[in-house]
């Protein structure tokens, strides 16, 4: 028996050995990769899918443009952003990936994927490659470059530090790759999708990969809840109403009517009252408690 596991442990190597010399590439359509990113004193947070969008030539180069969707807040209500461009990335012949950030003038190598254990992989401050192994993607496994950058505020979902995926990017998100860490901030890769099949994954709860506008109006809530006066709604409302717990109607606005974002509900008796809201996108309601 002890022969016919060493015999199976002796085969298994080389076979994983191969697989992770096949060279796994960026991906150059149908990719997204969802992002939490911590920043300022008062624990805000974006939440964020940055996806691929057509291409774009900038020079003599050719580059994928990635735009990005998702949510804002800093003890308030949220703030949602949409198809918002954030720049472009390119891959080369020898596996580097260089990318023209959002109001960058020029590329900037951001990835490359020969670099070898004391390798610098960014300067100011000098990370380096600590580490090399590699990581079960699917039913391939995928190289990984482990370095001693740190996630900061965002944490790592588990990882002890930054590392890099062959064909996913940086576990700390895909254009800050290494350099958006700190005391106070910090990102993080919560998950990634290549043509809808989910390739990388550590905390996927935080993600939306509807990225549309849609898919994050529709996750709206009322804040603050309860309330004794003044609640929030999404941009692009059109029309807003309010019900009692019998039904009936005692508050409503139109677009054009006076409507803001912000509507004053304190003139209306404590208890319970649900907010019914149209947008562009559709219609939702929930409840609130007013105090």
């Amino acid at each position: 028996m002890k022969k016919l596991l060493l015999l199976a442990l002796i085969l298994v190597q080389p076979a994983l050995r191969a697989q992770t010399n096949v060279y796994h590439p960026m991906p150059d359509s149908a990719a997204k990769w969802c992002i939490t990113y911590v920043w300022g004193m008062c624990g805000a947070h974006d939440e964020y899918t940055i996806y691929m969008k057509g291409d774009t030539t900038i020079g003599s180069n050719q580059y994928h443009k990635l735009y990005a969707s998702g949510l804002t807040y800093c003890q308030g209500p949220p703030s949602y952003y949409f198809n918002q461009y954030r720049g472009a990335f390119r891959e080369d012949g020898t596996r580097k990936v260089y990318a023209v950030k959002q109001f960058a003038l020029n590329e900037t190598l951001v990835y490359n994927y020969n670099w070898q254990v004391g390798d610098t992989v960014l300067n100011g401050p000098p990370y380096v490659v600590t580490s090399i192994d590699s990581i079960l993607i699917g039913s391939t496994y995928r190289k990984r470059w482990w370095t001693n950058a740190w996630f900061g505020a965002a944490g790592g979902n588990g990882d002890p530090s930054v590392s890099m995926i062959e064909g996913i990017g940086s576990t700390s998100g895909l254009l800050c790759a290494f350099e958006c860490q700190g005391v106070e901030e910090g990102s993080v890769l919560n998950g990634m999708t290549q043509n809808n099949q989910l390739d990388y994954s550590k905390n996927t709860g935080l993600c939306n990969f509807g990225v549309g506008m849609k898919e994050y109006k529709m996750n709206w809530e009322i804040f603050p809840n309860p309330t004794t006066g003044v609640i929030s709604t999404p941009e692009n409302t059109k029309e807003i109403t309010v019900t009692n717990s019998l039904g009936e109607i005692v508050f409503q606005g139109l677009e054009g009517k006076g409507l803001k974002q912000e509507i004053d509900i304190s003139h209306l008796h404590p208890g319970i009252y649900f907010v019914s809201i149209k947008t562009p996108e559709g219609t939702l309601t929930r409840k609130i408690i007013k105090q």
